[in-house]
């Protein structure tokens, strides 16, 4: 039996594989997943970012 990496998107009952589904969709579903990490990045990296900007002009003052 070949072993075949397969991604498969599970919705309530309906099970898409991702051959099956269209050019589309992926891009759309791409499209999502990359907004998400973005979205991630910049509440992960805001407050760190907000920090030093505080330490550095407690430094100037």
């Amino acid at each position: 039996m070949a072993h075949e990496h397969n991604f498969i998107v599970r919705i309530g009952e309906e099970e898409f594989t991702w051959d099956a589904l269209s050019s589309s969709s992926k891009f759309a579903i791409w499209c999502l997943l990359t907004a998400v990490s973005t979205a991630l990045t910049i509440v992960l990296v805001s407050p760190e970012d907000e920090q030093l900007s505080r330490q550095s002009s407690i430094q100037r003052t």
